[in-house]
């Protein structure tokens, strides 16, 4: 979780030369930064914006792909089905599910909308 916060904290503030600053100073690669320049930097947030977007379409896939009845939502067996497919057992994949639905299932329709599995799979990816 915190990779994903630092992440989107370089995201948001990487631009402003005194954050660009700080996060570079604070960074795990502080032992670098001599040889860190500016560029790469600019590289660096460049490159996590990519990874990003294809991983948002690799999710957006397997969502899709999961949603058997194409109402834009999970329920538990598309659910199950998903996990199953992964090389769980069907008894491993509906405890799984019980415990992601009730994590995951913020307005309690007892679905996954894709907001919700997005926010899931940057937690805990297939």
């Amino acid at each position: 979780k915190k990779k994903n916060t630092t992440i989107n904290f370089l995201q948001q503030n990487h631009t402003n030369k005194k954050n660009k600053n700080k996060i570079m100073s604070e960074s795990p690669l502080t032992p670098y930064n001599d040889q860190i320049e500016t560029d790469d930097f600019d590289s660096l947030i460049k490159s996590m914006n990519e990874i990003e977007l294809d991983m948002v379409s690799i999710f957006r896939a397997q969502f899709e792909k999961a949603d058997i009845d194409h109402n834009g939502k999970l329920d538990k067996n598309e659910y199950v089905k998903l996990l199953e497919s992964t090389g769980l057992s069907e008894k491993v994949a509906k405890a799984m599910a019980v415990v992601v639905f009730k994590k995951m299932d913020k307005n309690h329709d007892n679905t996954i909308d894709f907001d919700e599995y997005l926010e899931l799979m940057n937690a805990n990816p297939l």
